[in-house]
């Protein structure tokens, strides 16, 4: 083999090797979750959007009132239930509970950070039930 194609398979092979170390690193980064909790609301919002691959996206008007008008907290269902979530059922509740109008409490996990394919935000909802009334 010659000089020039040793030089380019070992260019090519540097990649892969750098390439596959990124795709390792960022892969720890999207699974890592940073925090996790519930918030209290309506659901106003809840869509199934997206022109390349499709994700579950809503918005929890959070109870209570602000002084800068409506409070409202944008939310997704991951595609990819890598928490254990079953995807389908989670979306029929939610639109069960926006239909009812029914004040709610989202159990939610936030990665790191999230791949578009997986959802919007970086909220990932693990669970919706009815609030508690007081």
């Amino acid at each position: 083999m010659g000089l020039g194609k040793s030089l380019l398979v070992g260019i090519v092979l540097g990649n892969v090797v750098v390439a596959s170390g990124v795709a390792g690193i960022v892969g720890c980064q999207n699974n890592y979750i940073c925090s996790e909790g519930s918030r209290v609301g309506q659901i106003n919002k809840f869509s199934k959007k997206g022109v390349i691959w499709k994700t579950y996206e809503g918005t929890l008007a959070l109870q209570g009132l602000s002084n800068q008008g409506a409070n409202l907290w944008d939310f997704s269902i991951d595609r990819q239930a890598r928490q254990g979530e079953n995807v389908e059922k989670l979306a029929e509740d939610v639109q069960k509970y926006l239909d009812s109008q029914e004040l709610v409490k989202v159990t939610y996990k936030e990665p790191w950070a999230t791949w578009p394919w997986r959802s919007d935000t970086d909220y990932l909802i693990q669970k919706i039930e009815a609030a508690e009334k007081k």
